[in-house]
């Protein structure tokens, strides 16, 4: 990677002033609440000024003023003992006080005129049963919660577990929007990749104080964020500590059926270890394969060379889909060789009389996937640090760390992106490849480092200011795997034994002819090494791939430079009104080069590049301005702002200017690539409006509304793409001109509180969405010559939904949740699908909904979803003199249901069928199981768990139908439709008939898939785990 020396400059003078921050590249957001009451005479009822409310552990407090009112700001999640103490009166403490992240503590006071007798009056604080300062959905995880749900070691599985949050192949997804929509911060800073706007998600649990998710409308401080904010607050450690949790699942397989490689599975490897014919299971009268002494009575060839025996052409077989021991390709023995780990671990403490602590953390992980390929596992590896100065009792700077280094299995030519689910692999799995897995796989690595720092100043009991600071850079590294040399490794001999062929390149040859001559047939290594020229090469029985490209010769040279600059201010104006405001400003520096090669030469030195992607991203600038006013009376709660969002784009190819310019489609790459930065798109600016508010109805219960204008800036690779190749025209264009995509949201709902132990909320909401980019609209150059597809705003999106919960935080021996979320939203596709030049075409330009009026009526079909968590737990003093063995023991289930994925099922391509979903698949189920023993050991308490996933063993067919139902020599169409037939679907005078759920097993085997290992995937896996906190 090479990085302007200017830049290195700017890294280097940020991280002078501040070691080092997480990677980031938006504002700084609250990761903290609020301390506020009246202190009032007990005798008399009338307010007492001047009295010192004080956290103890701390060195912030605060004064009540004439009125008997105090607040204190900027008090960190945590549970604290607070004092309220004046002359002449008991002093009084309030013991488990709960402060969490964004939200208001109430907490009066009572002071008795001093009695010789009284020292101190210890209250235990009660926990108000319904938050009433949240005029929104918000959930707030604790780190013992996010530790113990059994979801594995990641903590963004632990948050989908959430109402109103699931999980995709990559990450996290909340309320139908996926991470491109969500904003993630760690101690108010967001971590944000700005070359494909996913965030970094790789946080380690061990450091975790706790999590808020926001779910429904959020204050005017979040910007370019659509569906959900998340934000992570880690510890400020007051005493030395170390956490560890650490885990180890054995190798094994993934899925259900038989093991890809063995025997066992008749259709890819069973029947061709017979000599003799096999057996008919696809009931078409014949042998499913004729034996090997059938097959070379017809004097078969391999490369040019005899195959004389029917052993010898078993021998040839297995070397051509053999195991290579220690190699990236295929394994006969994958499923012992990967284990499941993670461990995580942090340590913290004060370092200077209490005005300097660190905490410094390291998680690790690897994740073996379902099937091989290039790359068997996926590795993540992040380490981070702050130090914590407060130098006074009103200031505070901290310094970040953070390092993060992932890599995994990638296919085809995608930017920066890896696969990190263990399952979703299995879409990749193609029949055609299975003994050759390079063809279409490749190795990923992200590299990343950030550097900043904050500033916090109480300037005075009412009023406070915060700065940040950060610079970070992403480096990306794709490149294909080792080659195939082509000279002889192996002589296969006339009794099917293998002789290796050893040696230099002449040596390797000379003994290839000796072999020859002998009558062996001499191999290379396929199918172990990559190879695209030469075109496509399959084994003897002429049915698996040993070699070709693909996504196997993609590589990836990028990277990426972040800064920003935030500032923010906060003040209680009056007891009424908080009011915060403040700026942010985000630039970054994107080095685009990624594509295909064709050969294996180095990159500085292939000239035979394919599909590449290279372009400048220099000086694009983005952030917002925002005010907003917190008001509380009489217990209602407002949230009022307004946003105000800019976004300056880079500049691109003079699209105004000379729209439909012939040389667009020219072959001449380097004229194509010195275009790209000709013109400046302008500045955009949009305001938006956000407004929540919160109303007690008794009590015990409120009812809250907000509603929200949402804007985010436009994928960076939507928008800036370029793709062409050397001897290649122009195959992509992007669009800086297009508009920031808008989200406006509304959401109603209600709480209540049930005896002080449960709580059930219901909420409804509504998102519309504008101005959402596709990236395949038609751009036709001068004279209807085809073009390019180039990217605009052509996607609009409704969501709507309720969400029903029911929670059990506090009990001696049963905590958990429960929720019920029913969603369902429709996109329509409304932009332009065809762009003509209007001074050289005759035809005009046209929409997609003008060319397709289908999509006027898009789909609109719900996947209702149920969630479950119980945590039977038995406290330490369980058992009295028998409390070791019986106390400490924690049993959590986590169970799931989903209803069955909506296709369209169309199979005679009927008009009246077209575009709708019509089909829908058996539901999902997933059942999670973690049992922890806790031991005490003179205060040392480490615990000991045992975790299963999927424990239940459910089975969830692979709503994947090209993967399921391909195999090699059939059609993948006819063979899901003759399993629908068989099902009892099928379309009668332009009328579907409905059968069995597809999903559903039948006895049958010819029409089940051949394919039975892709069928189901996770099976139970079994995790045996150390945790301790000292």
């Amino acid at each position: 990677m090479r990085i302007p020396l200017r830049l290195w400059r700017v890294g280097c003078f940020l991280a002078g002033i501040a070691l080092l921050v997480w990677p980031a590249d938006l504002p700084a957001q609250t990761t903290v609440g609020k301390l506020a009451g009246r202190v009032i005479d007990a005798q008399t009822r009338e307010a007492l000024p001047g009295v010192n409310v004080a956290i103890e552990g701390t060195r912030r407090g605060a004064v009540s003023d004439a009125s008997g009112n105090y607040f204190i700001l900027q008090v960190s999640p945590g549970v604290y003992a607070v004092k309220a103490s004046s002359v002449g009166y008991t002093a009084v403490r309030k013991t488990d006080v709960l402060v969490q992240v964004d939200r208001t503590v109430t907490l009066n006071f009572e002071l008795s005129p001093e009695a010789l007798e009284l020292k101190e009056v210890v209250v235990t604080a009660e926990r108000p049963p319904v938050e009433r300062d949240v005029s929104y959905t918000q959930t707030i995880i604790p780190s013992k919660v996010a530790l113990e749900v059994p979801t594995g070691p990641r903590l963004r599985d632990a948050l989908a577990t959430q109402a109103g949050v699931d999980r995709d192949g990559w990450g996290l997804v909340i309320r139908g929007g996926d991470e491109q929509e969500i904003l993630f911060s760690v101690d108010g800073v967001t971590l944000i990749d700005n070359r494909n706007f996913r965030p970094f998600t790789s946080f380690s649990k061990t450091a975790l104080q706790e999590v808020q998710i926001l779910l429904g409308g959020f204050t005017a401080e979040y910007g370019f964020a659509r569906s959900g904010v998340v934000n992570i607050v880690t510890q400020e450690p007051k005493k030395w500590t170390i956490s560890t949790d650490a885990r180890y699942g054995p190798p094994t397989r993934k899925h259900f059926g038989p093991y890809v490689y063995s025997k066992d599975n008749y259709w890819d490897v069973g029947r061709f270890e017979a000599f003799g014919p096999s057996e008919d299971r696809d009931g078409d009268g014949k042998p499913d394969f004729e034996g090997w002494t059938s097959w070379i009575s017809k004097k078969r060839t391999v490369e040019n060379q005899t195959i004389t025996t029917a052993q010898q052409a078993k021998g040839i077989w297995d070397w051509q889909h053999r195991s290579v021991e220690g190699g990236r390709t295929t394994s006969m023995n994958v499923y012992k060789e990967d284990p499941d780990y993670a461990y995580d671990v942090t340590v913290g403490g004060p370092l200077i009389n209490n005005k300097v602590s660190a905490l410094l953390s390291y998680r690790a992980e690897q994740t073996a996937y379902a099937f091989p390929f290039v790359r068997r596992t996926y590795n993540d590896r992040t380490a981070s640090g702050k130090l914590i100065f407060t130098p006074t009792v009103n200031t505070k700077f901290t310094l970040n760390l953070l390092y993060g280094y992932t890599v995994g299995f990638k296919d085809g030519n995608f930017e920066g992106t890896f696969f990190r689910d263990p399952f979703q692999v299995a879409g990749s799995f193609s029949t055609d490849n299975i003994f050759q897995n390079t063809t279409n796989s490749n190795t990923e690595w992200t590299r990343r480092y950030s550097a900043g720092f904050t500033w916090v100043h109480t300037l005075s009991p009412k009023t406070f200011y915060q700065i940040t600071g950060r610079f970070g850079v992403v480096d990306y590294d794709a490149e294909p795997f080792r080659g195939m040399s082509h000279l002889p490794d192996v002589a296969v001999e006339k009794d099917g034994k293998w002789t290796p062929i050893a040696g230099d390149e002449n040596a390797r040859k000379a003994a290839g002819d000796e072999a020859k001559k002998r009558g062996a047939v001499v191999l290379d290594e396929a199918p172990y090494g990559w190879e695209y020229e030469g075109g496509s090469k399959r084994d003897i029985l002429g049915i698996y791939a040993l070699q070709g490209g693909g996504g196997g010769r993609s590589f990836d040279f990028s990277w990426n430079v972040d800064d920003v600059f935030t500032a923010d201010l906060t003040s209680q104006v009056t007891p009424n009104h908080q009011v915060k405001g403040g700026f942010q400003w985000n630039h970054f520096y994107l080095k685009e080069m990624r594509g295909y090669q064709n050969d294996r030469t180095s990159y500085e030195k292939s000239t035979q590049f394919a599909d590449y992607h290279r372009y400048w991203v220099k000086r694009p600038f983005y952030g917002g301005i925002y005010l907003q006013d917190k008001m509380e009376y009489n217990q209602v709660i407002a949230n009022v702002g307004v946003r105000v969002d800019y976004h300056h784009p880079d500049k691109y190819y003079d699209l105004p200017g000379d729209p439909h310019n012939g040389r667009w489609l020219d072959r001449d790459a380097e004229y194509l690539w010195a275009q790209a930065r000709k013109a400046q798109p302008p500045t955009q600016w949009r305001v938006s409006p956000r407004f929540g508010v919160s109303h007690p109805i008794t009590a015990d219960s409120k009812l809250f509304f907000n509603y929200g204008h949402y804007y985010q800036i436009p994928d960076t690779r939507l928008a800036y793409r370029a793709q062409s190749g050397f001897g290649e025209p122009l195959e992509n264009l992007g669009n800086p001109w297009v508009k920031m995509p808008l989200t406006v949201s509304y959401e109603l709902g209600y709480e209540r509180s049930f005896g002080d132990v449960l709580v059930a909320s219901g909420t409804a909401y509504f998102k519309e969405v504008e101005g959402d980019l596709r990236a395949d609209a038609n751009y036709r150059g001068a004279n209807d010559a085809g073009g390019p597809p180039m990217t605009l705003n052509g996607e609009a999106k409704d969501v709507r939904g309720f969400e029903v919960r029911l929670h059990r935080n506090y009990g001696r021996f049963l905590t958990g949740f429960a929720s019920y979320e029913f969603r369902v939203e429709r996109r329509k596709v409304v932009g332009w699908d065809d762009i003509r030049d209007v001074a050289t075409s005759s035809v005009l330009s046209f929409t997609v909904i003008e060319n397709n009026p289908s999509g006027a009526n898009p789909r609109f079909k719900s996947r209702p979803l149920f969630k479950l968590n119980a945590n039977f737990h038995t406290p330490f003093d369980y058992g009295g003199a028998r409390r070791a063995l019986l106390g400490g023991w924690t049993l959590d289930l986590y169970y799931q249901w989903r209803a069955g994925a909506w296709f369209n099922y169309n199979p005679t391509n009927d008009p009246s069928l077209r575009d709708i979903d019509n089909a829908q698949w058996t539901p999902e189920n997933r059942g999670d199981l973690q049992v922890t023993k806790t031991f005490d050991l003179r205060g040392f308490r480490p615990t000991l768990f045992l975790e299963a996933s999927n424990v239940f063993n459910f089975k969830n067919f692979n709503t994947n139908q090209g993967r399921v139902f391909e195999y090699r020599g059939t059609n993948t169409t006819q063979n899901f439709q003759k399993y629908m037939e068989a099902l009892g679907w099928k379309v009668e005078g332009g009328r579907l008939l409905q059968g069995k759920k597809p999903g559903t097993i039948l006895s049958d085997p010819s029409v089940m898939p051949r394919r039975a290992y892709m069928m189901h995937l996770a099976p139970r896996q079994v995790f045996f785990g150390l945790r301790f906190a000292y």
